[in-house]
């Protein structure tokens, strides 16, 4: 069952993440390391975090079937 408004939460998540608890800054690099199944999470903090001004968003996927 997906709960509603999830979708909307998850951004306003992403957002507070990148903004606060990340405090990504412009000019910043952010590496990222997040399941494959967090993919809706991670776009969603790579967008945030370019808004931001990062100047780059480094992603490292990790896959608990093959690792």
């Amino acid at each position: 069952m997906v709960l509603p408004n999830f979708k909307e939460n998850l951004g306003k998540y992403a957002k507070l993440l990148v903004a606060n608890g990340i405090n990504v800054q412009p000019g910043h690099t952010l590496a990222l390391s997040i399941d494959v199944e967090q993919r809706e999470l991670a776009h969603l903090i790579v967008k945030e975090a370019y808004a931001l001004g990062a100047h780059e968003v480094i992603v490292q996927w990790t896959d608990d079937v093959i690792n």
